[in-house]
């Protein structure tokens, strides 16, 4: 895999962040500090960019979709309790919820 290959999926094809998510897993097997330091501050900077601009966040549960919190769950319960957040559900694969859902509606 070379740097161009990864510019070329990630920003000139379509499904891009699958594409990186798609590495999520592989990641739960490395063992070593630089991953737990690089996952925590991938969620911290999330966090700070995208969540803590509600003011609702620091009262209602934060819900994630996706293999990256998926698989990297106790990193993020780590990192949103720094900030005073909590979690109320990670899904994995957010269509089944979506399905169950219109099932169900009827």
């Amino acid at each position: 895999m070379t740097k161009s290959e990864v510019v070329q999926k990630v920003y000139r094809e379509a499904g891009g962040s699958r594409y990186i998510a798609s590495f999520a897993k592989f990641l739960t097997i490395i063992n070593d500090d630089w991953k737990d330091k690089l996952i925590k501050k991938i969620f911290r900077e999330f966090i700070e960019l995208r969540i803590l601009m509600y003011d609702e966040s620091k009262t209602l549960p934060v819900r994630f979709a996706g293999s990256i919190a998926y698989y990297h769950k106790l990193y993020l319960d780590e990192v949103l309790a720094e900030y005073g957040l909590f979690t109320s559900e990670v899904v994995h694969q957010p269509i089944y919820k979506l399905i169950d859902y219109h099932i169900n509606r009827k």
